[in-house]
Protein backbone atom coordinates (compact mmCIF):
# COMPACT_ATOMS: atom_id res chain seq x y z
CA UNK A 1 0.00 0.00 0.00
CA UNK A 2 2.72 2.23 0.70
CA UNK A 3 4.12 2.14 -2.48
CA UNK A 4 1.02 3.29 -4.13
CA UNK A 5 1.09 6.10 -2.45
CA UNK A 6 4.48 6.65 -3.23
CA UNK A 7 3.37 5.91 -6.71
CA UNK A 8 0.56 8.60 -6.84
CA UNK A 9 2.29 11.13 -5.09
CA UNK A 10 5.35 10.90 -7.51
CA UNK A 11 2.70 11.62 -10.63
CA UNK A 12 0.95 14.09 -8.89
CA UNK A 13 3.94 15.92 -8.47
CA UNK A 14 5.25 15.28 -12.21
CA UNK A 15 1.47 16.51 -13.51
CA UNK A 16 1.28 19.56 -11.26
CA UNK A 17 4.84 20.42 -12.51
CA UNK A 18 3.66 19.78 -16.35
CA UNK A 19 0.62 21.24 -16.29
CA UNK A 20 1.72 24.36 -14.23
CA UNK A 21 4.20 25.12 -17.02
CA UNK A 22 3.31 28.69 -18.55
CA UNK A 23 3.57 29.30 -22.50
CA UNK A 24 4.05 32.69 -23.49
CA UNK A 25 3.47 32.24 -27.11
CA UNK A 26 -0.05 30.52 -27.29
CA UNK A 27 -1.13 29.01 -30.13
CA UNK A 28 -3.47 26.43 -31.15
CA UNK A 29 -0.94 23.26 -30.58
CA UNK A 30 0.33 24.80 -27.58
CA UNK A 31 -3.59 24.68 -25.94
CA UNK A 32 -4.15 21.49 -27.63
CA UNK A 33 -1.06 19.96 -25.88
CA UNK A 34 -1.93 21.77 -22.79
CA UNK A 35 -5.80 20.28 -22.64
CA UNK A 36 -4.24 16.96 -23.82
CA UNK A 37 -1.79 16.58 -20.56
CA UNK A 38 -5.06 17.69 -18.31
CA UNK A 39 -7.22 15.11 -19.34
CA UNK A 40 -3.88 12.69 -18.79
CA UNK A 41 -3.72 14.10 -15.16
CA UNK A 42 -7.82 13.39 -14.74
CA UNK A 43 -7.12 9.35 -16.81
CA UNK A 44 -4.49 8.52 -14.21
CA UNK A 45 -5.79 10.18 -11.00
CA UNK A 46 -8.96 8.10 -11.86
CA UNK A 47 -6.60 4.98 -12.65
CA UNK A 48 -5.20 5.24 -8.91
CA UNK A 49 -8.99 5.67 -7.64
CA UNK A 50 -10.41 2.76 -9.69
CA UNK A 51 -7.99 0.67 -7.23
CA UNK A 52 -9.53 2.32 -3.73
CA UNK A 53 -7.26 5.36 -4.11
CA UNK A 54 -9.60 7.47 -2.72
CA UNK A 55 -12.36 5.56 -1.09
CA UNK A 56 -14.97 6.92 -3.81
CA UNK A 57 -17.05 3.95 -3.48
CA UNK A 58 -17.34 3.99 0.34
CA UNK A 59 -18.53 7.89 -0.16
CA UNK A 60 -20.82 7.40 -2.33
CA UNK A 61 -22.48 4.74 0.16
CA UNK A 62 -22.63 7.43 2.94
CA UNK A 63 -23.79 10.01 0.60
CA UNK A 64 -26.96 7.70 -0.53
CA UNK A 65 -27.39 6.92 3.41
CA UNK A 66 -27.67 10.01 3.46
CA UNK A 67 -30.30 10.76 1.32
CA UNK A 68 -28.15 12.45 -1.18
CA UNK A 69 -29.54 13.60 -4.81
CA UNK A 70 -27.93 12.38 -7.63
CA UNK A 71 -27.35 14.81 -10.56
CA UNK A 72 -26.48 13.89 -14.38
CA UNK A 73 -24.22 16.16 -16.12
CA UNK A 74 -24.15 14.47 -19.44
CA UNK A 75 -25.93 15.66 -22.21
CA UNK A 76 -29.87 14.89 -22.63
CA UNK A 77 -28.66 11.92 -25.38
CA UNK A 78 -26.47 10.31 -23.17
CA UNK A 79 -28.98 10.43 -20.29
CA UNK A 80 -31.51 8.83 -22.44
CA UNK A 81 -28.95 6.02 -23.18
CA UNK A 82 -28.95 5.00 -19.58
CA UNK A 83 -28.87 6.76 -16.27
CA UNK A 84 -29.14 5.46 -12.59
CA UNK A 85 -33.22 5.43 -11.57
CA UNK A 86 -34.31 8.76 -9.99
CA UNK A 87 -31.02 10.62 -10.97
CA UNK A 88 -31.71 14.43 -12.21
CA UNK A 89 -30.33 15.24 -15.31
CA UNK A 90 -28.67 18.89 -14.94
CA UNK A 91 -25.96 19.09 -17.90
CA UNK A 92 -22.45 20.44 -17.17
CA UNK A 93 -23.09 23.84 -18.77
CA UNK A 94 -26.56 24.74 -17.26
CA UNK A 95 -24.52 24.22 -13.65
CA UNK A 96 -24.28 27.97 -13.11
CA UNK A 97 -28.01 28.89 -14.11
CA UNK A 98 -28.73 25.97 -11.47
CA UNK A 99 -27.15 26.72 -8.31
CA UNK A 100 -30.18 28.20 -6.29
CA UNK A 101 -32.21 24.99 -8.08
CA UNK A 102 -29.85 22.52 -6.55
CA UNK A 103 -29.32 24.60 -3.27
CA UNK A 104 -33.38 24.46 -2.52
CA UNK A 105 -33.17 20.43 -2.35
CA UNK A 106 -31.54 20.91 0.75
CA UNK A 107 -29.76 17.63 0.30
CA UNK A 108 -26.33 16.42 -0.02
CA UNK A 109 -25.44 16.15 -3.77
CA UNK A 110 -23.44 13.17 -5.82
CA UNK A 111 -22.36 14.28 -9.32
CA UNK A 112 -22.04 11.45 -12.39
CA UNK A 113 -21.45 11.60 -15.79
CA UNK A 114 -19.52 9.42 -18.17
CA UNK A 115 -16.23 8.99 -16.69
CA UNK A 116 -15.70 12.02 -13.92
CA UNK A 117 -14.48 14.73 -15.79
CA UNK A 118 -17.63 16.80 -15.90
CA UNK A 119 -18.51 15.81 -12.98
CA UNK A 120 -15.49 16.51 -11.39
CA UNK A 121 -15.75 20.57 -12.72
CA UNK A 122 -19.37 20.70 -11.25
CA UNK A 123 -18.25 19.73 -8.23
CA UNK A 124 -15.37 22.42 -8.14
CA UNK A 125 -17.83 24.81 -9.16
CA UNK A 126 -20.89 24.06 -6.97
CA UNK A 127 -18.22 23.83 -3.34
CA UNK A 128 -17.72 27.21 -4.28
CA UNK A 129 -21.02 28.06 -3.19
CA UNK A 130 -21.36 26.22 0.09
CA UNK A 131 -23.00 22.72 -1.66
CA UNK A 132 -22.00 19.43 0.02
CA UNK A 133 -21.01 17.18 -2.95
CA UNK A 134 -18.85 14.55 -4.31
CA UNK A 135 -17.95 13.56 -7.76
CA UNK A 136 -19.18 9.60 -7.95
CA UNK A 137 -17.65 9.21 -11.19
CA UNK A 138 -19.22 7.14 -14.30
CA UNK A 139 -23.33 6.70 -13.37
CA UNK A 140 -23.00 3.55 -13.14
CA UNK A 141 -21.25 4.24 -9.74
CA UNK A 142 -24.48 5.05 -8.13
CA UNK A 143 -26.39 1.95 -9.16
Amino acid sequence: MTIHFFLKYLIQLFLKYVTSVTFYKVNSAFICALKTISNLKIFIMSFFDIFGGSGAQNQVKEYQDKGAVVIDVRTPMEFEDGHAPGSILITLDSIPESVDRIKAMNKPVILVCRSGARAGSAQAYLKRFGIDVINAGPWQAVL
